[in-house]
């Protein structure tokens, strides 16, 4: 779902002959993954993703049915997994979590536009 949303993303803004910031689309891609796994992995589910873009921005969410909120790790190089909130952090402009009675929205805002 996420690829075939941002191909069609890309594909709109060189319509309108805008370019995507090199290397957005991969880092899209790669905390829908994060954020999807650590769902399913540490919650019972269900999962609900959804992507939105605005001219600068992609917004991901991802609500799931725990309120328990995710864990931060220290960087650590020589740690095995457990790597993905720093990813998140990292290429994310903002992040955003909001629990509520049916678990929690995570939120988080990457940067599209050169």
């Amino acid at each position: 779902m996420a690829d075939t949303f941002m191909r069609a993303l890309s594909e709109r803004r060189s319509a309108q002959g805008l370019d995507l910031l090199p290397g957005a689309a991969q880092d899209i891609l790669l905390v829908v993954s994060e954020l999807v796994t650590n769902s399913i992995r540490h919650t019972a589910g269900p999962c609900l993703l959804s992507l939105r873009a605005d001219d600068d921005t992609v917004r991901i969410s991802v609500h799931d049915s725990s309120r328990a909120l995710p864990e931060f790790f220290a960087p650590d190089p020589t740690r095995i997994g457990r790597h993905g909130w720093e990813i998140i952090n990292q290429l994310c402009s903002r992040v955003r979590i909001t629990p509520d009675p049916d678990g929690k929205l995570i939120e988080v805002w990457l940067p599209i536009s050169p």
